[in-house]
């Protein structure tokens, strides 16, 4: 998604005034390209990786103040371990059916 790029635009300039804020801004801005994959592959996992994607980074940036650039990875990583395994079980279902 082409559009990714752009958030950049909104994620480099409160970067320059709080380094911290870069992983909040670029891992909910770029989670965002999730909802019209979702739309176009007619799947809920895109709209579930959106919608708890944004929410469990804000618990994390709150939650986890020191630990900013560890715990909001480690969010983004496991949510893309379970869309990963819904999708592939999507896959395998379709090329079975």
């Amino acid at each position: 998604m082409l559009s990714t790029i752009f958030i950049f635009g909104i994620a480099i300039p409160f970067f320059l005034i709080d380094y911290t804020s870069l992983p909040l801004t670029v891992g909910i801005l770029t989670g965002i390209a999730w909802l019209p994959a979702s739309y176009l592959m007619k799947h809920w996992i895109g709209y579930f990786h959106s919608i708890s994607r944004t929410l469990l980074i804000v618990a994390a940036w709150y939650l986890f103040p020191e630990q900013r650039f560890i715990s909001i990875p480690v969010v983004i990583v496991i949510l893309y371990g379970i869309s990963i395994l819904v999708l592939e079980r999507r896959w395998r279902s379709m090329q079975n059916a």
